[in-house]
């Protein structure tokens, strides 16, 4: 069957407060999630727990953030039944006008915040935590529907998406995927979308969560108050990118590689069809892999959440100091054959490679003692941790 709905029957379920992966779809795991659903088939959790969610995010929360920020083109749109109402209709000098906002939610358009996590520290730290746990790119929308009111018509993502229903209830459509995992540039056809088979209909209640794959299709209308959700799209590195990674490289080595193609001109196509599988059999795919991870944590923003009160308080760091290593915050130490680099909040740091036993010990224990840090004498560990507190990787705990 392609769908399942399951019921999350924890005793005292409570709220999701650890922000992790499994914490967010009990009761599934990580690993059921990656073996039975992942870019397979869609789910609903049920929960009969309103408050599940609301340390992510709620109504209240929105409203602050919506009275306290200037949100601009790339921060908001909105639409009113698929019909998008282009920016300049509802903004006033290049941001949003808020009165024009709230009347257009009045007049049952779907109020969407781009990438809100940038703007939430909350849906920031649970965006980080998730993205450091998978390392896939993770974007966050948060829907306001209006009651009786639907934002977009039948579609599909070109990226797989978890929903999670923060404020009233959402009725949603699936269907099958006429076209399987499809890519950034194959967007939704209404006439293919229209031979898609309809696979279940349910009601999203406030704390339930839902996956979608990229590819099926669905629709989804708020029933009798508004609705409020936050979409999590999940972006991971494809294969696609793997092998732009090898092309690209290898081209900065081979000119032949390098030539234009005339249009009238002759070409070996067997020539280049046989360098390119001994290429592919010579290419060491784990270094390319890694040179896109490395892409990957340094291209994430920052939660500097600590960071400036630390640089004011600047703490002295004692041997008998407690740190930690900088919650929400996406991280990995990688070693080749001349060094370590610790790569974090957009920054690579760079050691000796006799410095292995101290930075593997960050990835071992979170929370230590400036004392406890193993394979260096006592003045090295407290340069080591004044240096990376000053950095942001570790901050006084």
């Amino acid at each position: 069957m392609l769908f399942s709905q399951l019921d999350d029957s924890t005793p005292d379920n409570g709220v999701v407060s650890d922000f992790t992966l499994e914490s967010v779809l009990r009761p599934l795991t990580a690993q059921d999630f990656f073996d039975d659903y992942w870019e397979k088939k869609p789910f609903i959790i049920k929960r009969n727990n309103p408050d599940y969610y609301k340390e992510i995010l709620n109504l209240e929360t929105l409203n602050e953030v919506f009275a306290s920020r200037m949100f601009r083109a790339s921060d908001m749109r909105i639409f009113n039944n698929g019909e998008k109402r282009e920016f300049q209709a509802f903004s006033k000098k290049n941001k949003a006008n808020g009165n024009v906002v709230l009347k257009e939610f009045e007049n049952g358009s779907t109020i969407i915040f781009e990438n809100l996590d940038r703007n939430h520290l909350q849906l920031a730290k649970l965006i980080r935590n998730l993205e450091n746990e998978l390392h896939i790119d993770l974007r966050t929308n948060v829907y306001l529907t209006p009651a009786q009111a639907t934002g977009f018509k039948a579609h599909w993502d070109t990226h797989c998406v978890l929903v999670m229903q923060v404020h009233g209830t959402k009725q949603w459509e699936i269907y099958d995927n006429p076209v399987p995992l499809p890519t950034e540039n194959q967007k939704y056809d209404p006439e293919t979308g229209a031979k898609a088979q309809h696979i279940t209909s349910f009601l999203m209640e406030e704390g339930d969560i839902a996956y979608i794959p990229r590819g099926f299709v669905h629709k989804a209308s708020a029933q009798d108050q508004a609705s409020l959700h936050v979409t999590m799209g999940l972006r991971p590195l494809a294969v696609k990118d793997l092998l732009r990674e090898v092309l690209n490289s290898v081209c900065k080595q081979h000119v032949d590689l390098r030539h234009g193609l005339l249009p009238k001109g002759e070409f070996d196509d067997e020539a280049l069809r046989a360098q390119l599988v001994e290429i592919m059999q010579q290419a060491d795919l784990s270094k390319y892999r890694e040179r896109l991870y490395k892409k990957y944590i340094l291209e994430r923003y920052p939660i500097l959440d600590t960071q400036l009160s630390s640089l004011v308080k600047n703490n002295v760091i004692e041997q008998e100091t407690d740190c930690q290593v900088k919650p929400h915050m996406v991280w990995k130490v990688f070693e080749n054959e001349s060094q370590l680099s610790l790569l974090f909040d957009g920054k690579s740091m760079h050691f000796p490679k006799a410095m292995k036993p101290s930075l593997t010990f960050f990835e071992q224990c979170r929370k230590f003692c400036v004392d406890q840090i193993p394979g260096l004498d006592q003045k090295s560990r407290q340069i080591l941790a004044q240096r990376l507190v000053h950095e942001g990787f570790l901050e006084v705990h």
